[in-house]
């Protein structure tokens, strides 16, 4: 595969401002071969993982890696030696990352379940009010009623029942801006 058109010098030039830290010069070597790493990554990813990593989660890494390493003991001499290194990385992070969703322990990626392996035939809780909260709350509703005067309990009753504000006001017979009003008033 080849890695890139440019001259060693030029590709040496680039590289050693990129490990300088050269933003222009990461991003350039990353267009150049950026590619060759994401291609690595997304033939290699275990279908188990996509569901946890995005490709470039690993591509990041194995950037993040060259930028950070020691890399005077690689032999860096053109592209096609860059981008041999970086596949290199690539497949050990992946491997790892496999490798640990297999091992025991707090490292391991904790495997995905689906919701039948975790309830097996037991069913989903309901989550509903229990009887007893039922029944406070319609306590609590015959109260707050009670302290109402007459048209405003019968405005909040219709309302309970499910009526709008212009159901609610042309069965009594009302103008609808003046229901407005009033709920608005029982809520502030």
């Amino acid at each position: 595969m080849a890695a890139s058109s440019a001259t060693p010098a030029d590709f040496r030039v680039l590289l050693e401002r990129a490990l300088a830290r050269d933003e222009v010069a990461a991003r350039q070597l990353y267009e150049l071969y950026g590619p060759h790493v994401r291609q690595v990554v997304r033939k290699r990813l275990h279908p188990r993982l996509r569901t946890m990593f995005d490709s470039l989660d690993f591509v990041h890494d194995v950037w993040g890696w060259l930028l950070e390493a020691d890399v005077a003991k690689y032999e860096l001499s053109s592209p096609q030696a860059l981008v041999n290194l970086l596949t290199r990385i690539a497949r050990r992070k992946l491997a790892n990352a496999e490798r640990s969703r297999r091992l025991p322990g707090a490292a391991a990626i904790p495997r995905e379940l689906s919701l039948e392996e975790v309830l097996g035939d037991r069913e989903i809780a309901a989550q509903q009010d229990t009887p007893s909260r039922i029944v406070m709350n319609e306590e609590a509703w015959q109260r707050f009623l009670a302290e109402q005067p007459p048209l405003w309990r019968e405005i909040l009753i219709l309302t309970r029942q499910g009526h709008g504000t212009a159901s609610v006001a042309k069965l009594l017979g009302l103008h609808q801006r003046t229901v407005q009003r009033i709920l608005y008033n029982l809520l502030t």
